[in-house]
């Protein structure tokens, strides 16, 4: 006979691993620091990529919009501000992106307990249909 308790929690449990499996993979194992760690670096050189192809249209708008002679001064301040406004655009972004990844290793670590939870349930479903068929069976 079917036990539907089981054959409920074995859904949860598959639905669970098919909407969250990357989450359940990505958070097990590792501790917030080096969860944390590893996107904040991934996040350093998305945020780096990302600041420089802006930077870049913009630069390439403000000599195209605004006849800007090119001289070694305009290139040097271009790259004086350019530099300045990577080094704040970073700082924020990066503080940004630690406080969302923070948050994300708290939604994963919660998807990783309730997992476990539901996977201890079965076995203990397992556990008690097992000492009941070997009650039946003496």
């Amino acid at each position: 006979m079917i036990n539907e308790d089981r054959v409920r929690k074995m859904t949860r449990i598959a639905i669970r691993e098919e909407r969250a499996g990357y989450r359940i993979q990505t958070a097990d194992g590792l501790d917030q620091k080096h969860f944390v760690s590893y996107y904040g670096v991934r996040s350093f050189f998305f945020g780096t990529i990302l600041y420089f192809i802006v930077f870049a249209i913009l630069a390439a708008a403000a000599f195209s919009v605004f006849v800007i002679p090119v001289t070694r001064l305009t290139v040097a301040v271009l790259v004086f501000g350019g530099i300045l406004g990577y080094l704040f655009f970073l700082l924020g972004y990066l503080r940004y992106e630690r406080h969302r990844n923070i948050a994300r290793y708290e939604e994963y670590r919660r998807t990783i307990r309730e997992q476990q939870e539901d996977m201890e349930e079965l076995a203990a479903l397992y556990e008690a249909e097992d000492k009941e068929s070997h009650k039946e069976s003496q």
